[in-house]
Parts: C-alpha cells; structure tokens; sequence
C-alpha cells in the first residue's frame, strides 16, 4: 500500500520527455494557492522487471481549471528514469496510463519511487509518491533493430551481444533504435545528451556519413553498440533515373505530375548486382524546382524515360509494366519531409519506400509495412473488426456498436493517435472513453498518419453534421475540402443545443450543417432562412451558411429550438416559434 504525501510545490514548464536523466526535476519556488485533487492507484507495486509498464489511473479534479500534471520514476540515488508531462484544460481529468519503466546501463534490483505532481492554473499543486519494490533486470532472448528507413532486423544473441546475422544498407546518417520486443511495446534503446540509453528521446546515428552495408552488435547491459566493416554504394549514369509522377508535390502549382519534372528525379546508386533510386522532397518556393521541402497527401508512381518502364502498385503487388495506368499508384496519406526510395535486384524493383518525419511505409510484393509492421487484412477495435479500406493498404474502416462511458481499446496504444475531443475522453491515452450517445459509429483508422475518425449514424434528434471549407477537425488535418467522409458530428447537449470543435483556416470558408448523415446517401442541409445568424449565405444557397475570418479552434452551437422536420419530400423545415440560433465561440 502506498501513503501518500501532500505539499505545495511547483515545477518550471516543460516538453514531455521520457527517458534518464541525472537530474530529478527540481524545484523552483512555492506555489501556496489552493491545491487540486487527485484519487490515484498504481498498479503493479512489487516485483517489477525494467521494461514492465505500471498503470497509473485515478480522477484529477479543480474548482476551477487543471494545468498539468507531471509523473516522475526514480531510483534510489534520485535518477529519473522516466519523465512524463502532460498539458490540461477543465475542471477534471480522467487519468489511465501506462509508463514503461526505462532500464539503467549496468542494472540491478532496487527499490523505485513513482511521483505525480498536479497543478491548477491558481497557483496550487498536490503532490503523491508511491514505491516499486524489487524491481530488477531483464533477460533477454532476441532483440530487435528499428530502422528510421522504417526497416526492422532480427538480432540474436551472440555471447553478451545480439547481432544481426547479415550486412544491413544503412543510407547515410540514418538512425535508428534497439528493442527487445517485435513491435516495439517494451523497452527500447535510443539516446540521450548523445549517450545510449533505455528509452532516450532520441535515435541513434548508425549510418555512416554515405550509404553503406554493414553488420551491427548490440549489447544490453553495457549499451554498446559496435559495426562492422562497411561497403559502399557508388553513383548510377543519371540518363538511368526514375521521376515520380502523380499528387504528392506540396506545392500547390504542381496540381498533378504526368510528366517527368527535374525537380522530381531520382537519384540511382548500385552495388554487387543491387541498385536503388532515392528522392527527397527538394526545398524551395519555386514551382521549377522546390515544393518547401515537404511533399502532400495523394498518390505516385515511377517513370523511367531511358526505357519507357512505369513502377506501379496494384494494390499488393509491385507492377513493372511499359505502359502507364494512373489507377495502379501508390497511396500516401500524410504530408511532410519523406524521402522516396525504390529497391532493385537484378533489375527487379523489389520495394518502394516512403520514409521521414520519424515514420515509414514500405510497399513490396504481397504485404505493406507501417515502421516494420506488416499490414494485416483486418485490425480489431473493441473486439469488432475493421477491415482494409478499399485502394488503401493500411486505412482500415467498418461500422462499430459503440455505448457511451464505454472504454475504447485496440491490440495496440491509442496514444499515438488524433481523435475527436468532443467523442472522447482520454485522447492521449492508452484507451479512450466514448463521451457521446450510444450509436453505430462509423470507424477510420489510419496506421500511417494517426488519424482517429470516428463519427455517429443516427443523425438527427441525437446528432447534426458539419462540413466545408476552410476547416477540419484540427489544425494539422491534410483534408481541408468538403468531405462526406470526413464530416464533424456536433452532439446534442443536455440543454438541447448541438456542440462540436473545429479548427477555421481563416481562408473566408462557407459550410453546411447536415440533419441526415450525408455518407449514407441523403445529405439534407439546414435551411438558413430559419436562423437569425449573421454567418447565413444566401448568395450560396438555401443551406450555406459562413465561418468567422480569424482562424484558429471554435466551438459551433446551434439551437434549434422545438427542433425540425424532415418533410416526405426532404425538405427541412423549422418547428421553432422564433429564429433558430447559431454561434462560433473562439477557444
């Protein structure tokens, strides 16, 4: 059992981290103001291995408004060995997370102290400690060595160290993590202050300063990490370059490539019988030759104009074929600075690459990998499938029964994922909360960009529907256009009221609010003749309404009084006895 204890402290503001450190987060000054509240329970207490996960759970709660919460592992000589920091906003947090306790070099059994510090935005903060007792080392079997190329090798162990058992390509300065688990769940190695360590924020540097092939060793216990001897790639004759066609530029002017473009070449590079093409999204702002160093969601394929050969996919195999067909392309759904590579044996292409922003999506014959995980035909939510979407390889999508206060989990953490605020609680977490009504929810997961799309199908009494331009569900959404598959639900409130947040572009948008749930066939908007608002739009139609100019969050309230009626002929009709309401709250 644990004893908690109070007092009043403050901690400076700082990024989340997880990893070691010598300093254990000290204390700047006291903070006097009335404290928050927090019912905590830590599970396990005794008999930990590093590397296990302890569940921390409980209610935060405020009079007035939390601001963090910071949870802190030491050991005895007051070592943190993991840091997690976490944001908040309101009057209460529903906590359920799990912390991986990170493993020292040279380890020994030892008794551990978890604290967790919560502030409130009144100057207040409250303070509990708990004990892991007997936490000890590790054994391990086979361990792992993830890539940032988004490759994933085998190392077995060899004496105290575990090494793979053939030459690895490593492209210049790439870097990478060891692991002791297949996906990565446990723990892992990476660097801190530029030193290895268990669960270090950052990668390590394996690659050498060009592309090269070689063997590598790791030890657990001492954090040596040793390579071997390296060969070297040299420069294919340019005339033999592959250029990528298709969406994906980032700059806006491309529109879509269908011929080849400098700017869009591939650089080749062989060795031993093996060759590879390699392209990086070029910086700049001139259409010519740059796209600002990132490229943009949509779909590619390879052209080489030395032989007419066109690399397509369709859709689970890679095609060499000598004519084109844009249908057979390569879909990438996030944007960002990826870098583009194609693999080669014997001149077979034998991999597509897409790699950068510390993720990978890899394409070869009969599977597509997601940072080393190989893409399965269906993933299961809540015990209910999702499967592939189709012309994707790694969105998955499927009609879920889900209840409100029901908990939401998958194989895998939530944490890394973007979901809807409004549907949940405990985006962040492991697991979420569903907050809204009981419904069918249409579900979207996409493994490559995180995206979390969940929306109800009941529509009206329960739920209304948002869509248009110039908004999305956050600020870093990749589909800012009118989408029927990506529209926001806005909940019906205990006032009666509909509520739901969005992110305004400031791009001057118009939307539409939705009484049907417009990707089940019928998309029948409110009529803006029945509102007293100042954002109607007639001028685009019976059901245009407009969003404020200045961009940033919002939240959207529509009351529509006595409520609506759907006529047998679809028209939308106002049963109010005065204007229906709508209103944008800047957050």
């Amino acid at each position: 059992m644990f004893k908690p204890i109070y007092c009043s402290l403050v901690l400076p503001l700082a990024f989340a981290l997880v990893g070691c450190s010598d300093n254990n987060d000290a204390i700047s000054m006291e903070k006097n103001g009335p404290k928050p509240q927090m019912e905590l329970q830590v599970t396990p207490q005794d008999g930990l291995l590093y590397g296990d996960k302890v569940n921390v759970s409980g209610q935060m709660t405020d009079e007035r408004n939390l601001e963090q919460y910071v949870i802190t592992i030491t050991n005895a000589v007051g070592d943190t060995l993991v840091r997690k920091q976490q944001s908040l906003l309101g009057q209460s947090f529903n906590l359920n997370t799990d912390l991986l306790v990170a493993l020292p070099k040279n380890a020994k059994t030892e008794n551990l102290k978890l604290r967790v510090r919560l502030d409130n935005t009144r100057n207040g903060e409250l303070i509990q400690d708990f004990d892991l007792t007997n936490v000890s080392a590790p054994t391990f079997t086979q361990l792992y060595l993830f890539l940032s190329t988004g490759e994933v090798y085998p190392l077995t162990k060899n004496g105290d160290e575990f090494t793979v058992a053939d030459d690895i390509f490593f492209p210049a300065n790439t870097k990478g993590i060891v692991a002791a688990t297949a996906d990565n769940s446990g723990i892992y190695w990476g660097t801190t202050a530029g030193e290895i360590a268990t669960m270090g924020k950052d990668s390590i540097v394996i690659g050498a300063d060009v592309d090269a092939s070689f063997k590598v060793s790791f030890n657990p216990v001492t954090f040596e990490l040793t390579k071997g001897e390296k060969h070297f790639w040299a420069p294919l004759d340019a005339t033999e370059s592959y250029y990528i066609l298709g969406t994906i530029s980032g700059h806006w002017k491309d529109g879509e490539i269908t011929e080849p473009k400098n700017k869009m070449a591939m650089k080749g590079f062989g060795y031993d019988g093996a060759q590879y093409y390699t392209w990086t999204a070029p910086e700049g702002d001139d259409p010519e030759v740059g796209m600002w160093g990132s490229t943009s969601p949509g779909v590619f394929r390879l052209k080489q104009p030395s032989t007419g050969k066109y690399i397509l996919w369709d859709g689970k195999n890679i095609v060499m074929s000598n004519t084109d067909d844009k249908n057979k392309s390569f879909p990438v759904t996030d944007k960002g600075n990826f870098t583009i590579r194609a693999e080669f044996e014997k001149g077979v292409c034998t991999m597509v690459k897409v790699s950068g922003v510390g993720k990978s999506l890899t394409f070869a014959n009969g599977k597509v990998t997601i940072n080393g995980q190989e893409m399965q035909s269906a993933i299961t939510l809540n015990g209910q499938k999702l499967n592939i979407k189709w012309g994707n390889s790694y969105v998955y999508e499927g009609m879920l029964d889900m209840k409100k206060g029901q908990t939401i989990s998958a194989p895998f953490s939530l944490a890394p994922f973007k979901g809807s605020t409004d549907l949940f609680e405990g985006v962040g977490n492991d697991t979420w909360t569903l907050k809204t009504a009981d419904d069918k929810y249409y579900t979207r997961i996409d493994l490559f960009n995180g995206e979390f799309y969940a929306c109800p199908t009941s529509a009206y009494p329960q739920f209304i529907y948002m869509d248009g331009w110039s908004l999305a569900p956050r600020e870093d959404a990749t589909d800012i256009v009118w989408n029927a598959e990506k529209v926001i639900p806005l909940a019906r409130t205990a006032t009666g009221k509909y509520e739901g947040t969005f992110y305004n572009f400031g791009w001057g948008g118009d939307v539409a609010f939705y009484v049907t749930y417009p990707r089940g066939g019928k998309a029948l908007r409110l009529p803006n003749a029945a509102f007293n608002s100042p954002f109607v739009n007639p001028g685009s139609g019976p059901g245009s309404f407009t969003i404020p100019s200045a961009a940033g969050y919002y939240k959207v309230v529509i009351d529509l009084k006595e409520g609506i009626e759907i006529k047998p002929n679809d028209e939308v009709v106002s049963k109010a006895t005065t204007p229906l309401t709508l209103e944008y709250i800047a957050k």
